[in-house]
């Protein structure tokens, strides 16, 4: 970790999954490519110029599976792993244009191209030289990546960073790929089996993304007793303790630090985070629907217990 170009208008966070190399269903381990972006981008951890004076910052991030765990539906940038029916390559869908603030709230939209694994890095590197150079500069409600695109037009866009990526440089055009069954987004939370046999990772709810530095140190100790020795973060905030040998498990989960942080917490306690309340990614639409859902599931709750109460003080 660093914290160089931490802030203000940079490349910000390069997210992958949180379970790469783990999950039995990923397209792709991301750790590598994301490792080498840092590096490419930041200068090896020292800072680069080249991106740390943007029109505005920028959020990357690339998903292996069809859960999307990096949520590249809100990211800047995203690169979506699918695996061409046609000719059964590994291709990468671009999105674009994800983001919250005051002035707009908006998912990100297909860019309608597709790059390779070896096109990631170059085409990273093109589109934030495309946004540096021609992206607006006024109006900061009105600067991120999707105004410059929308401004541009997207294949514009597309062939603008395409050029910028070099000579003859040719982007295949996206991939759609048809599900023959429906796919259930996957909990992160929880106790699940990961593709190396006899192995699991355990997620643990961190509610609003807090910490004492004692808790740290707690989980410091589980890591070590049970795993071995790491433990991820999740966009949510969220902690996964990896590689938990099945026989570990019982005496894990009756550790006394998860009666506080729990392995199955409920939805209410695993949406929650810091950025609902704190951050100024303004998310109010959620916040609300979230709040209404809360007042919704508490007053059934409370109608419920109420009739329980009548019928059994009359029985």
């Amino acid at each position: 970790m660093t914290s160089f170009q931490s802030g203000m208008d940079s490349v910000r966070n390069l997210t992958g999954s949180p379970i790469a190399g783990l999950d039995p269903h990923e397209l792709y381990d991301t750790r590598p490519v994301l490792r080498e972006m840092n590096s490419v981008l930041f200068n090896n951890g020292r800072g680069n110029e080249e991106f740390a004076n943007l029109p505005r910052k920028i959020n990357v991030c690339i998903s292996p599976t069809r859960d999307d765990f990096p949520h590249t539906q809100i990211n800047d940038l995203g690169f979506e792993a699918v695996r061409d029916p046609a000719s059964g390559q590994l291709l990468f869908n671009v999105v674009i244009g994800g983001y919250f603030s005051l002035k707009r709230n908006m998912m990100s939209l297909p860019l309608g191209v597709a790059v390779t694994e070896d096109q990631l890095i170059p085409f990273t590197v093109a589109l934030l030289r495309v946004f540096r150079d021609h992206g607006p500069r006024g109006d900061r409600q009105k600067t991120r990546l999707i105004w410059l695109a929308e401004q541009l037009g997207f294949e514009a866009f597309a062939a603008l960073v395409a050029e910028t990526m070099g000579p003859g440089t040719q982007l295949a055009p996206a991939v759609h790929v048809a599900h023959d069954e429906p796919w259930e987004r996957r909990d992160l939370l929880g106790v699940h089996k990961q593709k190396q046999q006899g192995l699991n990772w355990v997620g643990v709810s961190v509610p609003s993304g807090r910490l004492q530095a004692n808790d740290l140190e707690e989980f410091a100790r589980v890591a070590e007793a049970y795993g071995d020795g790491t433990a991820r973060l999740t966009p949510e905030e969220n902690i996964l303790f990896v590689n938990v040998p099945d026989e570990h498990l019982p005496a894990m989960l009756a550790e006394p630090i998860f009666a506080k942080f729990k392995v199955n917490p409920g939805v209410w306690l695993a949406l929650s985070r810091a950025a609902l309340a704190w951050c100024g990614v303004h998310m109010r639409r959620l916040t609300l629907r979230i709040r209404a859902a809360v007042v919704s599931e508490l007053r059934s709750f409370t109608r419920n217990t109420l009739q329980h109460t009548a019928t059994t003080r009359y029985v």
